[in-house]
Formats: structure tokens, sequence, C-alpha cells
């Protein structure tokens, strides 16, 4: 096959020779004596044309029993086509006129059609993924996300970091999602756990001596699934020592704006910066989506004048009445929809003021006077649409985001975020404990702060940070915990006694005896990163061979039975599930 021509390496400089191309066969149509179709390779696709008049026998048959997706080699002769045939064709300025043809593999027609994927349910098209590939969107996405990898990897490379593998096999350290574990053949009863990131092994790289690492690193939750996340993904883990927060922004930005040149994309850096409280208290999130320009604002005060109980009941509770202003003066009709949708949500009702031509349009209008409207700044043709709640309401980022794109008022292509100064721990008030906000690893702004026995940690700010880009959370990172009693502090405050400490995290605090330097990183979604970049909202098509939204994998229909002389040989059994039974 060394004379064989890629689609993609059609020029002028080849125009009226005769070359050889290998492929697949795609849309074939005839018309009279001649049989059009398009050949598709790895690189692209072409028109090609045979006319039987220039066939013996033998060939025209081939030909006449050409069916779409044969695997075929050929040779013709290129020609350049006239400029008003080449429109919506692609490679459309040329085309083969057909001289030779052989088939390779005829194949079985395929279970649908290769153009119309949109129209077979998900499980057909996991289960026929390599049919469901050989579809030109769905390659180009696969594409598209190789070549950010090596985008990213040139980038890396140029900056002197290490491109370096770390174990797939660990020990379980449950501290987040539940981990996949994997049976020990040789050490009957007892298991390996499958990463979900390679937090712990990154840091004791770094307290090895390598202060620069980076690896496109294979991590596994098990988790319950939704368009952004399956049980298997790659992400970016990017560590450095001696390194402070804004050096890794800088870095990561620098990133973005190589990988969007190579790839023609506009990336302005440097990313804006939020607190953790600021977009909380403007956004309900803390990934807001930046192309919104709407906010949310607090009213209590405004509200606090209105002699209506539940409005006072609710203010006396310590809830708070916020509102969104929105460019637009919605009708009633407006308002009821989108209180239905937002009650869909779980939410209650919604107050809504509206001002058309100076007059005002308030829910609760006979409450109000003209001083209640003049506080709130509204302008002619615009609507605020409060709601009653705690302070961090996430269903006012329902509601933001809603607005947002049903009013058509997403601003930019790609608009990043970093949101920076999160806190340490949340509080689990079901289960009466502290949980890490990011992860255990973090370091906090004061290290001392832990050790002030107050019992209450849930303002200990952490030096943590979160990559949004439109809405997502590409990543999160921190700078880490580089100090034992620092790390053994955070522990204790999670609830983890020494015991549990040295059965999870003994290998890990032995490595830290012997000093680690100040390191941080970062890690990014790969799929999510391509899937934002491309304009999906779903990561799917951007996974070779992706699982389902309940975990399962057509294609290999898996998971699957293991048989018991393999169990037995692991010592493993099998406990029958009677939950559904009645």
């Amino acid at each position: 096959m060394k004379d064989r021509i890629l689609v993609s390496e059609l020029s002028d400089v080849l125009n009226g020779k005769n070359i050889v191309l290998y492929g697949f066969i795609d849309s074939i149509r005839k018309l009279g004596k001649l049989t059009f179709f398009y050949l598709r390779d790895g690189s692209g696709k072409i028109q090609v044309f045979f006319n039987s008049a220039d066939l013996n026998e033998k060939e025209y048959k081939i030909v006449e029993h050409l069916r779409n997706e044969n695997i075929i080699n050929m040779e013709g002769i290129l020609r350049k086509r006239p400029k008003n045939q080449v429109k919506n064709i692609f490679k459309g300025e040329y085309e083969i006129e057909g001289k030779a043809l052989d088939i390779l593999i005829r194949g079985e027609v395929p279970p649908f059609e290769i153009d119309k994927i949109n129209e077979i349910n998900e499980s057909i098209r996991g289960r026929f993924r390599y049919i469901e590939l050989r579809n030109e969107k769905v390659r180009k996405k696969i594409i598209f996300r190789s070549n950010i990898t090596r985008y990213i990897r040139e980038y890396f490379y140029s900056r002197n970091y290490n491109e370096i593998e770390t174990p797939s096999l660990i020990k379980s350290t449950p501290e987040g999602a539940r981990d996949f574990i994997v049976p020990s053949r040789n050490y009957k009863g007892k298991f390996y756990a499958l990463p979900q990131s390679p937090q712990l092994m990154k840091q004791i790289l770094m307290g090895s001596g390598f202060e620069k690492y980076f690896q496109i690193a294979r991590c596994y939750r098990d988790e319950d699934l939704r368009a952004d996340r399956q049980p298997e993904f790659s992400q970016l883990d990017v560590e450095r020592a001696f390194i402070e927060e804004s050096e890794i922004y800088s870095e990561i930005e620098n990133m973005f704006a190589y990988t969007g040149e190579k790839m023609g994309f506009d990336i302005n850096i440097p990313f804006p910066q939020l607190s953790y409280d600021e977009v909380m208290e403007k956004y309900a999130s803390d990934k807001p989506d930046m192309r919104n320009p709407l906010v949310i604002e607090d009213h209590t005060v405004q509200f606090s004048v209105l002699p209506i109980d539940f409005v006072q009941k609710a203010i006396k509770e310590g809830k708070k009445i916020r509102g969104i202003k929105i460019p637009i003066c919605l009708s009633g009709s407006q308002v009821k929809k989108i209180e239905a949708i937002l009650k869909a949500e779980g939410a209650k009702g919604l107050i809504s003021l509206s001002r058309l031509n100076n007059s005002y349009n308030f829910t609760l209008s006979k409450f109000a006077d003209k001083s209640f409207y003049d506080g709130f700044d509204l302008q002619n043709n615009e609507t605020i649409l409060f709601q009653i709640g705690k302070k961090n309401e996430s269903v006012l980022n329902f509601l933001r985001n809603y607005l947002g794109k049903e009013y058509d008022l997403l601003k930019g292509v790609f608009k990043f975020l970093w949101v920076v100064d999160f806190p340490l721990f949340e509080y689990d008030e079901d289960e009466k404990k502290y949980k890490p906000a990011h992860h255990p690893f973090t370091m906090p702004v004061n290290p001392e702060q832990l050790f002030n026995k107050t019992g209450n940690y849930k303002d200990i700010p952490s030096r943590a940070y979160d990559l949004i880009l439109n809405g997502s959370e590409l990543g999160s990172g921190s700078i880490r915990i580089n100090k034992i009693d620092t790390q053994k502090r955070v522990f204790e405050i999670l609830g983890l006694s020494e015991d549990i400490q040295r059965e999870r995290f003994g290998f890990f605090l032995d490595a830290m005896k012997y000093g680690f330097p100040p390191h941080g990183g970062i890690a990014l979604g790969i799929a999510r990163m391509a899937a934002i970049l491309y304009g999906c909202d779903s990561i799917h098509d951007f996974i070779v061979f992706p699982k389902t939204t309940s975990g399962s994998c057509p294609l290999t229909n898996s998971p699957s039975v293991i048989e018991k002389d393999f169990l037995d040989e692991l010592s493993i059994s099998i406990k029958k599930d009677n939950s559904n039974e009645n």
C-alpha cells in the first residue's frame, strides 16, 4: 500500500495523474452509464465516478455490485471539478475518474444508516459503536479531542514538565466517590482499587523531587452518571513544587491560549477571578455561566416594609428575598410559565415586579406604594423575579440559567472563570460531621485555625480553586498540605481516628515524614473540555466507547457475570440479591 494517497493529501500537483486510494464506499448513486459514490478514508472523503462504457465485463460487474460500506482499493485519475459544481461537497474541488477497483471486504449491511444516527436509540448505537464511529460528525469529535491532548502535551513539554504515569492498581483510600475495586489472586481476600485520581501519587512525586509533572491520567469513580460524567474518564493532571496560586492560574491560562491558537479558537487571557462567596451571592452557584449577564440581588430590606405575614415570617426566620432583573417586560402568562417550571424543580411561588410605559405591575401590588417601587431602580421594559428562601437557594441558579437561555441573553463564545477561596470544610447536617469541600489534602489559608479547639471549622478558607467554562466545572485544584501535623489534623476534624488514618493513608503519611516541598496543581476533565470547546452539552461523543447513563457498556455487554471457577480462584463468593423479590 505504499503508493496509497489519502484524501487529505490531494492537491493540484496530482491533478490529471493516476492515483491509488483505499477506503469505504459511501452514498452510491447511478445516472445512466455513470456510477457515483464517495470514497471515505480516515482523513476525509471524495466523489468518485465510473463510466461503464470504459469498463470490461469483469470490471463492470464489480462496480455494479458495490454496496455502501464495502471496503475497497481503487485507481483513478484526479480531476479538478468546475467551480460551479463544488458547492456543499466535501473536498469538492476534486473528484476521481475511476479506472480500476477491487472490493477488499464486502461486509454485512450495517444495522442503521450511518448518516442517520440521530434517529437511532442510544442502546443500539452503543452496541454498534464501531459503526456509529464511521459517521463523519462523530469521527470529527474524537479527532477534535485527540488534537486537544496533542497540543496540551506540546505545551507542557515546551515548559519542561515530565510526563509520568502513575499506577492504576492502588490502595483503596475512600474519601470521595466510591472506588471500583479489583480482587487479587495472589493475596486472597484483598483488593486493589482503581484510582479516582492520581492525587496521592502526584504529591509523593513532589516529595521525590520531580518538581514539574503532568499526565493525561485515567480515573475511575463509581458514582451516578449524567451527561457530563462517566465512570471512567481522562483528566489532565498537573502538579508543581514551589508554586503559588497565581503561577498555576497563569500556567493553565497559557496552556488554553496555546491550544486555542493551534485549533483556531480565540481564548482571551487572563481569566477573571471571583471568590466562592461572591459567586454564591451573585449567582447562587459555584460554577456560574459567565456568558449570562444576569445577577442575583438581595432585596430583603426593600421587602421588609411590606405588611404581609408570610413575608415578615420568612424574614424573621432568616430567609432572604432575592431577585433577578431581566431586560424584558414579562407578561403575566410568561411569569406563570416560569413559575410552573420552577415549581417542577421544587421551588415555591414566584413574585414578579415589572415596569412598562412607566407603569408597574407587581404580584403583591395592594401592599405596595410608589416609594416601594422606587427602591428597585427598575427601568422601563424590565422585570424582576423574586424568590424567598435560604441565602444560597440553588433554584435561583436554575432560574438565572433558564432566563439566560430562554431569552437569548448569553453573550460570548468561551467565558472562563476562576472561582477561588473555597471553604476548607462543609458541614453535613444529616450526618453531623465535617466533609472536605474539595479533598482532604487541600491547604488552609491559615493552618493555625485548624488547631483552634472551638469545634467550629465551617468558615476556614482554603487555597482551593475551580476553573469554570460556560457554566461547567472543567476541574479543580489547590495548594496542597505539605506538613504532616496539618494533614493529620485535617483527618482528625473529618472524624478519622489514628487507626483509620494509618490504615487508609499510612503510606502517604510515612512519605510526608521525609519532607514534602510546598506544591500545588490542578486536574481538568479532557472529555468535558473537548465537549464545551466543540459546543456540545454531553461528553458522550468525545469518548470513543462510552458507557450508558446506567453505567453499562452495550458494545461488550458489561458488566457481566464471571465464571464460578475464576471466582473460586479469587476466593470470592457472590451473595444472592433478594432486593427484587416480593
